[in-house]
């Protein structure tokens, strides 16, 4: 279960970080049993770089002055969100509120060159994209989460939507909305059957090589094939170097088992994957 940090005034959490962090540096210092005892969270970033609070307002800031003590929850950090140096964290609001709306926040922060991208859910899952949507922040995100996390699976990373839009999916819809709304399903639908046939794919993949076929064997195959798509056939050949990195095992239980969590593996990493098949 997801463990949760409630803080009404930000300056008196400090229970929130361990006595001995100095700098948002230090929680890459941490050992896993801290991460499991809930040492650092969202608020501890806040505390420990003021960049990262100063840089956090001035992107809330167009989004109806909105502050980073606007948010009276964040989960608890874990080693996911340190991702290479970028830092990941999530804020919602509990028991705040603005225009009537409950803000869910998702962060990746660069800790050496300060960039931050910011990304906003409404009541309605509306998103709402603040500060830099370089690449890697939006990867750093996307892996820093578990594939399960319905509410960060439902961002449109295309949104162009602004504060002066909050609230408005009460009403009618406009064109616009509904054109958003039927992309994101039809994006949706598109990243599912993409997933389940690299399911399938893996599947076959590891099933071959625990049965003796050769890596070469495989790889021919896969060039011979008239109909392949570039971009998918890219991504096979990955699944084969990557399943060619695993030892053949010699039971059938063995080898059911790899085979299996190789698929649901493969599978999972798609979904992380931001715009595409290939994670």
């Amino acid at each position: 279960m997801k463990r949760l940090l409630l803080c009404g005034i930000i300056s008196v959490c400090t229970t929130l970080h361990a006595k001995n962090l100095t700098s948002i540096n230090d929680i890459y210092k941490l050992k896993d049993k801290q991460f499991e005892d809930c040492k650092v969270s969202g608020f501890s970033l806040l505390k420990l770089d003021k960049d990262f609070i100063v840089g956090l307002n001035a992107r809330l800031k167009p989004f109806g002055a909105l502050k980073a003590d606007n948010f009276d929850m964040s989960e608890c950090l874990a080693k996911r969100n340190l991702q290479n140096n970028v830092i990941t964290t999530f804020f919602w609001q509990k028991n705040n509120e603005i225009l009537e709306q409950h803000i869910q926040s998702y962060i990746a922060y660069d800790r050496f060159n300060k960039n931050m991208l910011v990304i906003l859910l409404d009541n309605d899952l509306n998103t709402y994209i603040l500060g830099n949507r370089d690449q890697y922040l939006i990867d750093a995100l996307k892996n820093s989460r578990e594939p399960d996390d319905g509410i960060f699976n439902s961002i449109n990373w295309n949104s162009s939507r602004s504060f002066r839009e909050l609230g408005l999916s009460k009403g009618v819809p406009s064109k616009d909305d509904l054109i958003e709304m039927e992309n994101q399903r039809y994006a949706i639908e598109k990243k599912g059957l993409l997933c389940r046939a690299a399911f399938d794919i893996a599947d076959y993949v590891m099933k071959a090589r625990q049965d003796g076929i050769s890596k070469t064997n495989q790889l021919e195959t896969l060039r011979q094939n008239p109909h392949k798509d570039n971009d998918y056939t890219k991504y096979e050949f990955s699944l084969i170097d990557k399943a060619y990195d695993e030892p053949a095992y010699k039971t059938n239980i063995e080898k059911f088992a790899v085979t299996k969590r190789f698929a649901y593996k493969t599978f999972f990493d798609c979904h992380k994957s931001i715009s595409s098949l290939i994670p």
